[in-house]
């Protein structure tokens, strides 16, 4: 047989693989009774990892153990010093066969408790949060909400640190398909609160609440984390660690975190989660500095707060060209400038050349995937290829609010409203506090023309964002829809504390020309900040504003002087930008207002197909309405009925009252199609 023959035959003689496969069954064993004691007694989790180590060390003890003693009818006695033929391993052998037995059944009875009966007894799937029971609704026990983390550093800039810490380990939950985790938008008004973890429950919608500090000094950092139970206020798991400043030791302690917190709340990690979860972004820690500031900067912090955050993502690529998820965000900063501000290509370039780095960095990381699917949404209104890179990133972070936000609007756009509501829903349920979803569900439903509940979710954005003016703007339009005579518009704009933000001023103008105040028309375009309205879906410069307010007062003589200025600086920026629906439709006004007739037609055509309904949902009508508006100014006005016909035949997120205090509208008020067009889509309770 050989030597290595002669050894394993006498491995088995001695009963060392016996002794190897007893230990192996007893040593999984005591680690899931120590599972299950450690956070039942709130012991730390060292104590866990201590009986781990204890049992690695003595796996080697055991077998050699097993190799140089025997178990004699005399007791215990160096194997060399037994006789063979007086030995009795044979018989010691069956004494570990039933030993083995037994433990292997008990074992098999141990996991079978733990798949099928302590599971359901221990971790119910659900809890029931609410002071009174009869309004308690059911809330998934594997849900948890990470509380700001406290800064226990002297140091007010290490703040920025201890915020980038809590967002990453969200970002580390937010992978793990089991859990249900609150988005940071949501959490951070919790930041010192005196409210009890039982009402913060509540009101977040979930079980468990994880809570801590981080202390950095120096080259050293030192967190502390409790996960406690909203509904008895009991801690689920509690861990301390102090470790040397380094990106690899902050990432690991992230890691850990989010798997202790896993395993608490008996969430299973699949390996592709555990891999997700075990990544290092970047080894510079200036560069992770940087990334921490510019993710801080909430995305509707406007045109000054984006500059500084795009500055902040190329700082971090610069100090290190290998992170992949700066590459990411800062392609999704790109394309946040290129759609809400400056429709410059050169925008759409750099957030290309970004994703495909990160993707050359890292090919499955799902923030690629989200800015990928930016980039063909945002910038080519493709939305096939858009939402097949949600597919993609979707179950890689299924607890990131966003990119269900993103593809609901991307849906939404397309024509599928109705379709789009579950995934804003399921944003709202990640993240209840942020009054951006009920408000883009307000809106949803107004594109649908339900005008209750769209006035419902406003006023939901509402009580959640009392000092933002959006939502109180949105439902006043949404109130007129169901009120012609409804006072909410007028009485906001007369708001003196109201920003002189272009949409504001726009709606101002808007709300002083539906009552017919011209003079509180011009003021409201004097107060302007900026030369140009602009955004998504007007470019409007101040003078085109004006010599409106002329037209419809009846003065053609000043209004004509307002059109022309208006007129060559349109004829410039539409040769620019020949594909700039939003140019051609406010030149069509301009045309129209001096006459020139076919050139009207012709810009508001332009304007129509360029950006037609079938392709943008949702700014598209705006363009089937400025057209009708140019038919009217023209005095065209069975063609201009026919494109009101057009517009509220479809979902349009306008209504009759709309079009009836429309001072663009008011010489069809008489034309007996345009009084049937109106009766016919008037909206009834």
């Amino acid at each position: 047989m050989g030597k290595v023959g002669d050894f394993l035959t006498e491995l088995k003689r001695r009963n060392v693989v016996r002794v190897a496969f007893v230990y192996s069954i007893v040593a999984w064993l005591l680690l899931q009774i120590v599972d299950i004691v450690v956070p039942l007694l709130e012991l730390p989790g060292w104590v866990g990892k201590f009986f781990l180590l204890l049992i690695a060390v003595g796996f080697p003890l055991a077998l050699i153990f097993a190799w140089a003693f025997e178990i004699t009818p005399e007791g215990l006695k160096l194997e060399k010093h037994v006789d063979r033929s007086q030995s009795v391993t044979a018989e010691t052998g069956r004494k570990l066969d039933f030993m083995i037995i037994a433990v292997l059944l008990f074992a098999v009875a141990l996991f079978a408790l733990d798949k099928f009966v302590w599971v359901d007894e221990q971790v119910p799937e659900s809890v029931m949060l609410a002071e009174d029971p009869a309004e308690a609704k059911p809330v998934s026990r594997r849900s948890v909400a990470v509380l700001p983390f406290a800064s226990r550093s002297a140091n007010e800039d290490d703040a920025f640190f201890v915020d980038g810490m809590h967002d990453d380990v969200l970002t580390h939950l937010a992978r793990i398909g089991s859990l249900k985790v609150i988005s940071r938008t949501s959490v951070m008004e919790y930041r010192d609160t005196t409210k009890n973890m039982r009402t913060i429950g509540e009101e977040l919608g979930v079980a468990t609440i994880l809570e801590g500090g981080v202390q950095r000094a120096g080259d050293r950092v030192r967190i502390n984390m409790q996960l406690i139970d909203a509904v008895t206020d009991e801690h689920l798991w509690a861990d301390s660690y102090d470790r040397q400043l380094t990106t690899a030791n902050i990432f690991a302690i992230q890691s850990e975190i989010a798997s202790a917190i896993a395993a608490a709340l008996h969430a299973a990690l699949s390996p592709a989660e555990q891999q997700a979860l075990a990544s290092i972004p970047t080894e510079n820690l200036q560069a992770y500095d940087f990334f921490q500031r510019a993710r801080s900067i909430q995305r509707n912090s406007g045109r000054k707060g984006l500059a500084t955050k795009l500055q902040l993502y190329e700082q971090a690529v610069l100090l290190d060209p290998d992170f992949a998820l700066a590459h990411a965000m800062l392609a999704s900063a790109y394309l946040d400038r290129y759609w809400f501000f400056e429709r410059d290509k050169a925008d759409l370039g750099l957030a290309r050349t970004a994703i495909d780095k990160a993707f050359e960095l890292n090919p499955g990381m799902p923030e690629a995937h989200i800015a990928l699917s930016d980039y063909y949404y945002h910038g080519f209104l493709d939305y096939d290829r858009a939402l097949e890179q949600l597919d993609i990133a979707i179950p890689l972070v299924p607890g990131n609010e966003e990119a269900y936000a993103i593809r609901s609007f991307i849906l939404r756009r397309r024509g599928d409203i109705e379709d789009s509501i579950p995934d804003l829903q399921r944003s709202i349920d990640l993240d209840p506090r942020n009054a951006l979803w009920p408000s883009e569900l307000g809106s949803t439903y107004g594109q649908l023309g339900q005008w209750d509940q769209a006035i419902a979710y406003y006023e939901k954005s509402i009580r959640l964002s009392p000092n933002d003016p959006f939502n109180r703007l949105f439902r006043a339009y949404a109130m007129i829809a169901l009120d012609i005579d409804s006072s909410a518009l007028r009485d906001m704009m007369v708001d003196p504390t109201l920003s002189d933000e272009p949409i504001l001023v726009l709606s101002r103008w808007d709300s002083a020309m539906q009552d017919g105040d011209y003079d509180l028309a011009m003021d409201a375009i004097g107060r302007s900040e900026t030369n140009v309205l602009d955004n998504q879906a007007i470019f409007a410069p101040l003078d085109l504003m004006r010599g409106l307010t002329e037209f419809y007062l009846g003065d053609r003589t000043k209004s004509a002087g307002y059109f022309e200025s208006t007129k060559v600086i349109l004829v410039n920026k539409a040769n620019d930008s020949p594909d700039d629906p939003r140019i051609f439709s406010s030149l069509s006004f301009v045309h129209a207002g001096l006459g020139e007739r076919n050139e009207a037609l012709e810009a508001a055509q332009t304007a129509y197909e360029l950006l037609p309904v079938n392709v943008d949902a949702m700014n598209g009508p705006g363009y089937v309405l400025n057209y009708a508006t140019t038919y009217a100014m023209l005095g065209q006005h069975d063609a201009a009925i026919e494109k009101l016909e057009e517009l509220l035949s479809r979902p349009s997120g306008w209504s009759p009252n709309h079009i009836l205090r429309n001072p663009g509208f008011d010489k069809l008020h008489d034309e007996p199609a345009f009084e049937a067009l109106m009766e016919k889509y008037r909206v009834r309770d």
